[in-house]
């Protein structure tokens, strides 16, 4: 399944590659280029486009 189009979605997750790799290998979309931020995560694109922000929270420190 390929996904066509997407628009700015947060996702907050405690495993970082896991999320990453449910966007690449089921939807078939890929990791790309991310600025640097603060916090760890990833971003995943759909073709040119940066559409999936995954930021990593840690719910033993409060990331809930």
């Amino acid at each position: 399944m390929a996904v066509k189009s997407l628009q700015h979605v947060n996702i907050r997750t405690t495993d970082v590659q896991t999320t990453v790799d449910f966007y690449q290998e089921l939807l078939g979309m890929r990791q790309g280029e991310r600025p640097p931020v603060r916090l760890p995560g990833a971003w995943i694109y759909c073709g040119d486009d940066p559409v999936v922000h995954i930021i990593a929270i840690d719910v033993k420190a409060g990331g809930e």
